[in-house]
């Protein structure tokens, strides 16, 4: 496996004639010796084979270790010589290589990838090779990393049958959670773009299923140990869900101020939120909703009040250099305006989703709005978003006349709580302006190779126990001049 990295790593020092004629060499392969590699390279990680005490511990020579490798190699026996995790950790990095070469092209090695089945499927198929899915998911459950995080993103994109296999599982927070444990750590680490945008992209094929949406709506966990910022107790999975993605859009938004990676959680959100397979989410979920649109609304209003310049520029009049800075100035801020409404939109949508379809089973929403009553009233009148904020101040309006006749002010949270939910059946539906459903699917992007290809060979500059040349590498984290797929 090492040997094929080395051979292949020209693309990490920029692509030469070398490297392709030997990729076409690779590529050019009888196809049952492909499928017989990849389905090697996928047993590795799907066994997360250990190598023996003896190689552990013993010692030996530098001689005698790289002819044990070659001669291991040769045998296809590398799983009794390399220690614990190198093997499955170097499979996965070399099935990222060979299957991210020539992505639209032919490339057998991709396709065997995305057509094996499982081993115990009832259901005949012609495929490449099949093995255990049940050890797959569990490996890929417990041993994610930033490249196992691109391979699931690869198989559930590509391959039906795993797809199929894992959005089927009871026990699917076993993968929900690692994912969003790396996503909240992750979030705030500028460095880590791309693994962020990797893992959104997961969770958002992830919740635009809706059995997948029932189902970690109904999951629960006791407690979340790896949450800092409160504790959390007895919530669903998909109500931390909700948490860390809304929470990822707060870092986003005062970190790395990236609109695309908002954009990403917001479709998450949606999928999560608007569909009839969404319950309650826990309270917690709901004040992270309205705390971010808070937060946003005071920005909206803060930068929609600063005076900006509203001359444009034109071919005929040349402009000095104060003038030039004063229109990018002027062109910041119309973009930084319209990233911020574009997110109040979306947030705005969410909730009006929630309550037009599903009221009575969103009381934690409600009270928050309640709660936060005096955020939605100033926006009214702004023409982007006012017909979305009418419909909430109706829902505040009709609670608000409930809990006055209820009796006199000041009303304990549980009294405010439990007026919502009796009152939720008397609420006319027909007073909400019912807007069109929210609908988005993930789609890759034409030439994927362009980010994908020195995405891979970064995680194996970062990944691989090899050593690089760190001054010639031209796909190194701090150089790559991919583009983050949107």
């Amino acid at each position: 496996m090492s040997l094929l990295l080395v051979f292949l790593s020209s693309q990490m020092y920029g692509f030469s004639s070398g490297s392709g004629i030997l990729l076409q060499h690779i590529l050019s392969i009888p196809i049952d010796q492909c499928n017989s590699l990849v389905h090697r390279l996928v047993l590795h990680f799907s066994s997360q084979p250990s190598a023996p005490p003896s190689h552990l511990h013993s010692p030996s020579s530098v001689i005698s270790s790289i002819t044990t490798g070659i001669w291991s190699m040769m045998l296809s026996t590398a799983a009794a010589t390399q220690p614990p995790s190198t093997l499955a950790d170097g499979a996965v990095l070399l099935l990222l290589v060979l299957t991210h070469q020539q992505m639209s092209g032919r490339n057998p090695y991709r396709r065997a990838l995305l057509q094996f089945t499982d081993e115990h499927s009832s259901r005949k198929t012609r495929a490449p090779f099949s093995l255990n899915l049940q050890k797959l998911y569990l490996s890929l459950c417990n041993n994610l990393s930033e490249q196992t995080t691109l391979l699931l993103y690869l198989l559930l994109q590509g391959n039906p049958h795993v797809a199929s296999f894992i959005f089927s599982r009871s026990d699917i927070a076993l993968l929900v959670v690692p994912l969003l444990h790396h996503l909240h750590g992750s979030s705030q680490q500028p460095s880590s773009a791309h693994h962020v945008y990797m893992l959104l992209i997961v969770l958002l094929i992830f919740s635009q299923d809706d059995c997948f949406n029932k189902s970690i709506h109904e999951q629960h966990l006791q407690k979340v140990e790896w949450y800092s910022e409160r504790s959390l107790t007895n919530i669903s999975v998909g109500s931390l869900m909700v948490i860390v993605l809304v929470r990822t859009i707060q870092a986003n938004i005062s970190l790395i101020q990236d609109q695309y990676l908002s954009h990403h959680c917001l479709l998450a959100l949606v999928w999560l939120t608007c569909r009839p397979t969404s319950t309650t989410p826990h309270l917690d979920a709901a004040q992270k909703i309205v705390t971010l649109f808070k937060q946003l609304a005071k920005k909206y209003h803060r930068i929609t009040q600063t005076t900006t310049p509203t001359t444009t520029p034109t071919s005929a009049t040349p402009l000095s250099p104060d003038s030039e800075a004063v229109f990018r100035e002027s062109a910041d801020f119309s973009t930084e305006v319209g990233v911020v409404e574009e997110i109040l939109v979306m947030i705005l949508e969410i909730v009006n989703s929630c309550l037009s379809h599903r009221l009575a089973t969103n009381p934690h929403l409600v009270y928050c709005l309640l709660y936060q009553r005096e955020v939605f009233s100033p926006l009214h009148t702004s023409p982007p978003l006012m017909d979305l904020v009418r419909n909430i101040l109706s829902v505040v309006e009709f609670f608000s006349k409930k809990l006055e006749e209820s009796g006199p002010s000041p009303y304990s949270s549980p009294f405010v709580l439990e007026t919502i939910i009796r009152c939720s059946a008397t609420w006319p539906h027909h007073r909400l302006r019912v807007f069109p459903e929210l609908k988005f699917r993930y789609v890759e992007e034409a030439q994927p190779e362009e980010f994908f290809v020195p995405y891979v060979w970064t995680l194996v500059h970062k990944n691989s126990p090899l050593h690089w040349q760190q001054f010639h590498v031209s796909c190194s984290p701090s150089s790559s001049s991919s583009t983050i797929p949107h």
